[in-house]
This record gives structure tokens, sequence and C-alpha cells, in this order.
């Protein structure tokens, strides 16, 4: 199992992992794992507003394959 996707359903790509390597490589696309949103929803409750611009900048580590990340939710 990868990443809660049976196997068997990915034994058509040519490569198991072939979205990520297309989102990262290719268009430079941060994924994003394990977020704790939980003071996000806290302050959506508060604001009454369930709407926002989600910004992340990772660092730019040449051939790096993770960074730490400051998000940052705007209303």
């Amino acid at each position: 199992m990868v990443t809660g996707i049976p196997t068997s359903a990915l034994t058509h790509l040519r490569h198991p992992l072939a979205i990520h390597v297309l989102a990262i490589t290719a268009m430079g696309l941060p994924l994003l794992d394990n977020l704790d949103l939980e003071d996000l929803g806290t302050a959506c409750a508060e604001e009454d507003r369930y709407r926002f611009m989600f910004v992340v900048a990772p660092l730019n580590i040449p051939r790096g394959t993770g960074s730490p990340i400051n998000p940052l939710a705007v209303f």
C-alpha cells in the first residue's frame, strides 16, 4: 500500500509515485504532509470566515527533497 492507495491500483503506472515526481520536479509544486490544521479551524470559526488565501514558501534548497515551511492563511 502506498499512501493509502492499494498497490494494485497503481500497476498501470510505470512509476508508482509518478504524480509526486511530476508535481515536485516538473511543476515545482510543494507537497505538504502531516499538517496540523486545528488552529486554522479555530481561527476560521472565531472569524466566521472559511475562505482565505493559503501561502507556503519553502526554502529553495538545490536538489533538496524537503524543507521546513512557514504556512500563512491570509483572511
